[in-house]
């Protein structure tokens, strides 16, 4: 089905770990099993994600998320199950689930995956990625991390966990407004 990692994995799952050489490893397979010119075999889209272990479980952070640059995230459900959020825009998709419930797996704990989807390539050929065989240079996949880092770090995040008791009037009227995604739908940069 195009993912790399669960092929790494026989086809069964994709939340542990997948290192460089992995990734250069399963290709070259690839490559050898089904005789495929890794440089001739140009990438359309590309999901890219990162698993982060919790002691908690991950509704909570999915459940603070506002929106990313004023955008509001949509509930992300397979055959009617809730997994997590997704936020849209044209060039990308933002993906934050939990990944534990969705691969059902309890035996390693709670894990929160945040991924992007890359449904044009023209993001990731800043990066020098166009084609299989750029996935197995080291320093391509690195030119990918500081756009996850980027695009996390314009997220919206809220704690609606927080005790409002000591809270002043004009302290619980900004965590009121704060806490409302119409609050950040038309603000422009510079109030962003």
């Amino acid at each position: 089905a195009g993912s790399l990692h669960k092929y790494k994995n026989g086809g069964v799952q994709n939340w542990d770990d997948f290192h460089i050489s992995e990734i250069q490893d399963t290709l070259n397979g690839l490559a050898d099993r089904y005789n495929i010119k890794l440089n001739n075999a140009f990438l359309h889209s590309v999901e890219v994600g990162v698993n982060i272990p919790l002691k908690y479980k991950p509704q909570r952070i999915i459940k603070s998320v506002i929106c990313h640059k004023g955008k509001p995230f949509k509930e992300l459900s397979k055959k009617g199950k809730f997994l997590g959020i997704v936020c849209e825009h044209v060039d990308y998709d933002i993906k934050i689930y939990d990944k534990s419930y969705q691969q059902r797996i309890s035996n390693i704990g709670y894990i929160l995956r945040f991924e992007i989807k890359f449904k044009r390539v023209r993001m990731l050929e800043s990066c020098g990625i166009c084609s299989l065989s750029d996935l197995k240079k080291r320093e391509c996949l690195e030119n990918v991390l500081p756009i996850l880092i980027t695009k996390l770090k314009e997220i919206v995040f809220f704690d609606f966990y927080t005790d409002t008791k000591e809270l002043t009037d004009k302290q619980l009227l900004r965590w009121e407004r704060f806490s409302n995604i119409h609050y950040w739908e038309n603000l422009n940069r510079k109030q962003y």
